[in-house]
């Protein structure tokens, strides 16, 4: 900077004789020429094409009817699993709105410690509510006009009617309460023949057809057979006993474990094979042909090799029209095959 205001004070100098010599001022940077703003008619083209837009918009036809679907899965306090699942049945005529949505909550402990309640290891609490409202162009407003709760001894049936303020776009419904909550529920549509985007349930829309639901109640077998790395022999069935109401699901499966050494005895039990039952409780429920299971609770038969540690899991499945059901969880997947 030093040295800038001492070459400007010997430029002055030098032509001082004519001019004089004046205080150096501040430095500037050149000028840049800068390009005129947009004129008036094109911001008055943008605006008329937005309020174009917006009336597009608002006169596009609406239709919240079908079947949408909303899932939670969070942890207690307690740190206990909790899965919270809504599936909405909406019907529009003109812009009143009606139906009904069923709601479950699941409960699954977490440190394998029975609740209170009913003295197991998980519970579920079904709910079924109605519903009534109006929708005007996107706005959404729904309130509950009814609640249907099976009898649940974790349940204590206190629950106030709730009223919903959302917004409709497409398949994507988002919904208010006033307790300032928020839920997204996604309208239950096909990107492939028969699957949903979120692969539950059949298209909106699409025609009932006699191989479009497949029956799930009945028996289910599953096994295993192999060796370990020590040469001793694994045999592993599960029988599982299935039923349905709607889209409920409820049964038991029991698992039948064998263990043969090949040489020796197991030092459990001084004897050269281990045998063992299990039966569980499992409860879920079913979109179109996919299958959601929980394990609620398990017994186990005594024995000297049997120390009645057991993890609860959970199952997503898909039936097929083969007669299989695939079960998935977070340790790998089975299959079942029905049971003729």
């Amino acid at each position: 900077m030093a040295l800038v205001t001492v070459r400007l004070f010997l430029a002055c100098c030098a032509v001082t004789a004519v001019f004089g010599c004046a205080t150096p001022g501040p430095v500037t940077a050149p000028k840049v020429a800068i390009a005129p703003a947009p004129s008036a008619p094109k911001r008055l083209d943008a605006e008329a094409q937005a309020v174009a837009d917006a009336a597009a918009e608002s006169a596009r036809p609406t239709d919240a009817s079908g079947t949408w679907d909303w899932l939670y899965r969070g942890a207690t306090q307690q740190g206990d699993v909790r899965i919270e699942q809504e599936e909405w049945h909406l019907q529009q005529e003109g812009s009143t709105l009606s139906g009904f949505f069923y709601r479950q909550v699941l409960m699954l402990s977490s440190d394998q410690r029975p609740f209170t309640c009913n003295g197991m290891l998980g519970f579920a609490i079904n709910t079924r509510v109605s519903l009534v409202g109006e929708l005007s162009g996107g706005r959404v407003s729904l309130r509950e006009v009814g609640i249907d709760t099976d009898k649940n001894p974790c349940d204590d049936g206190r629950r106030e009617l709730y009223s919903y303020e959302g917004q409709l776009r497409g398949d994507s419904l988002v919904l208010k309460l006033p307790v300032g909550q928020e839920q997204h529920l996604v309208r239950r549509v096909s990107r492939a023949a028969g699957q949903s985007m979120m692969g539950i349930g059949p298209e909106r829309g699409e025609s009932a057809r006699p191989d479009a639901v497949l029956p799930l109640a009945g028996v289910w077998e599953w096994q295993f057979r192999g060796a370990d790395p020590d040469g001793d022999l694994h045999v592993e069935r599960e029988e599982w006993h299935l039923s349905e109401t709607g889209n409920e699901i409820s049964g038991y499966y029991v698992r039948l474990l064998e263990r043969r050494r090949s040489s020796g005895v197991f030092p459990c039990n001084n004897n050269g094979v281990i045998q063992g039952s299990t039966r569980y409780v499992v409860r879920g429920h079913r979109f179109g042909n996919k299958v959601s299971l929980a394990e609620v609770d398990y017994q186990t038969t005594p024995g000297a090799c049997e120390n009645g540690a057991r993890r609860l899991e959970q199952y997503q499945g898909t039936l097929h029209p083969e007669g299989t059901l695939v079960l998935s969880w977070t340790g790998g997947s089975q299959t079942l095959r029905r049971k003729p």
